[in-house]
């Protein structure tokens, strides 16, 4: 049974809806052979969007490996990653090891790392900030869009899409937030506004 689809924005690769995550055994070292049979089964079961991030142990690294295994699955992948760094000159060291270690060229989806507070969005977008380096890389090439990810505080979360270029945000999803509120009502529908030039909501 084929995975449903959707578009990554309004224009964008056609990317499933389902993706495979960055955690699990992905996160861990030395399970090579484990996480190669995970990363194994989920493109050959037709799921098109992978996940990772630096903080996720040897996920990069394992990824990596798939594709010097697997080089004609590259262009049927929608390959995220993610970075912590809040200055500018990390979050650049960042790209650079986690383009050498996936083996690759370019990301499809770059991401600014669990956004937390908003001491944390004033450093990423002063003027040294790691802001900064999510632009040049999707204005050089080095990822086709940028986003930002938070699961801490919605009103910081939504603070960063209203006032950054990003082209998506990751935001937890669960029956909770019914309840609570402040992702789903605020965050996601903030996202969604015609402001946004690719609008991209992640689970």
């Amino acid at each position: 049974m084929a995975i449903n689809t959707r578009l990554f924005g309004r224009t964008g690769p056609s990317v499933t809806r389902v993706g495979l995550g960055g955690e699990g055994v992905l996160r861990t070292h030395g399970r090579g052979r484990e996480a190669a049979g995970v990363i194994e089964k989920a493109a050959s079961s037709g799921i098109s969007y992978f996940d990772s991030a630096k903080a996720y142990a040897g996920s990069q690294g394992y990824y990596g490996s798939f594709y010097r295994s697997h080089p004609e699955t590259r262009s049927a992948i929608f390959q995220t990653s993610k970075s912590a760094a809040r200055e500018y000159h990390e979050a650049r060291a960042d790209l650079r090891e986690t383009l050498e270690f996936m083996g690759l060229n370019s990301l499809d989806l770059w991401q600014i790392h669990d956004l937390r507070t908003r001491g944390e969005l004033e450093e990423i977008e002063s003027p040294d900030g790691a802001l900064k380096a999510f632009i040049e890389a999707r204005d050089s090439g080095l990822t086709k869009y940028i986003g930002v990810t938070g699961h801490h505080d919605p009103e910081v979360l939504l603070a960063a899409i209203e006032s950054w270029p990003l082209d998506a945000v990751l935001l937890p999803v669960n029956p909770a937030e019914e309840i609570i509120g402040g992702f789903m009502d605020r965050v996601m529908t903030a996202a969604l506004l015609p402001g946004w030039s690719i609008p991209q909501l992640l689970w």
